[in-house]
């Protein structure tokens, strides 16, 4: 639990989110179905 919230006080200070890596992936995944789907 402690690692988790220190890595959680990291992210917090540089601004970082790693949900949006993997909104960004999800993203880049519909887009090459729908590509592929043409």
């Amino acid at each position: 639990r402690r690692q988790l919230h220190d890595l959680d006080q990291q992210l917090l200070a540089l601004n970082a989110s790693p949900g949006g890596a993997a909104d960004l992936l999800a993203a880049c995944l519909f887009i090459d179905r729908l590509d592929g789907a043409s």
